[in-house]
C-alpha cells in the first residue's frame, strides 16, 4: 500500500462500521403512571436531521470523522423528549403553549480539537501535510466543538432549537459520554435545561444557523460556511 493512504483506509473501515451499539436514550423511560408535565411539541424538523450521515470521509475536510446520529438511533422521539424535558423545567405559565421543534441534532465528533499539535505516532511529511492542509473549525460549524469545549475522546453535540410564539431558542450541550444509557441522558437533560432557562428569560441564544451564518458573515470568502449553510440552513 503506498505510503500516506494507510489512513484513508482505516478510515473507511472504521466509519463504515460506525454505530451504536443500542439506542442513544434520550430522557428517562416515561411510565405508564408518570403523570408528571409535558408540554405540546410539534416536530417540524427537515428530513435530513432524521437521517444518520457521516458528514465526510476526508481528512482535509472541516466536517470529518462527525456523524450524526438519525431518529432511528435513538428513543423516545425527538419530539416525546423535548416536551418531557420543557414540563419538567417550564413552570405552569407554558403549559397550554405550542412549541415547534425545528431543530434536535446529536453528533458525535471525533475530530474535536486536539490538545497536543500532533501525534508523535503519525511522523512523516504526509502527516505534516496534510495538517497544513487541514481545516479546524468550532462551534460555529454543524456538529463543531469549540475549543473551551473539548471532552476527549469524542464528544457528543446535542443541539436543540424550538419556536415559540415566532421567537426562536436554542439549548446546547457537549461531553463525551462513556456509554447510551444515563450519560447521555444527562448530556440531553443539559441541552434541554439550556433551552427551557433560554425561553423563561426570554433570552435567544444563537441557533446552530445563526452561529454559521454569522461565521459566514465575518468570512464571505469561506467556501466552507457558504456551502454548509445552504446545505443545512437555506430549506
Amino acid at each position: 500500500m503506498p505510503r500516506g493512504t494507510w489512513w484513508l483506509v482505516a478510515i473507511l473501515v472504521f466509519f463504515s462500521t460506525d454505530g451504536s451499539a443500542e439506542s442513544i436514550r434520550l430522557v428517562e423511560p416515561r411510565l405508564p403512571t408518570d403523570a408528571s408535565p409535558m408540554v405540546s411539541v410539534a416536530d417540524v424538523r427537515p428530513a435530513w436531521q432524521k437521517k444518520k450521515e457521516i458528514l465526510s470521509l476526508w481528512r482535509t475536510s472541516c466536517d470529518f470523522a462527525i456523524t450524526r446520529w438519525g431518529d432511528n438511533d435513538s428513543t423516545p422521539t425527538r419530539a416525546q423528549a423535548v416536551s418531557q424535558g420543557l414540563g419538567k423545567y417550564l413552570d405552569e405559565s407554558f403549559r397550554d403553549k405550542h412549541f415547534k421543534l425545528t431543530w434536535f441534532t446529536l453528533h458525535t465528533n471525533r475530530r474535536a480539537p486536539p490538545s497536543e499539535p500532533y501525534d508523535q505516532k503519525e511522523p512523516g511529511l504526509t502527516y505534516y501535510a496534510l495538517h497544513s492542509m487541514e481545516c479546524r473549525k468550532g462551534a460555529e460549524m454543524i456538529g463543531g466543538v469549540g475549543v473551551d469545549e473539548v471532552s476527549p475522546p469524542a464528544p457528543l453535540v446535542v443541539d436543540i432549537v424550538v419556536e415559540i410564539d415566532g421567537l426562536s431558542f436554542s439549548g446546547r450541550a457537549v461531553r463525551s459520554v462513556v456509554d447510551t444509557n444515563a450519560a447521555t441522558v444527562q448530556l440531553v437533560d443539559e441541552a434541554l435545561a439550556s433551552l427551557a432557562r433560554s425561553i423563561a428569560k426570554h433570552e435567544p441564544a444563537p441557533t446552530p444557523c445563526q452561529r454559521l451564518k454569522a461565521a459566514w458573515d465575518g468570512s464571505p470568502k469561506d467556501s466552507f460556511y457558504k456551502k454548509s449553510y445552504k446545505q443545512y440552513c437555506s430549506s
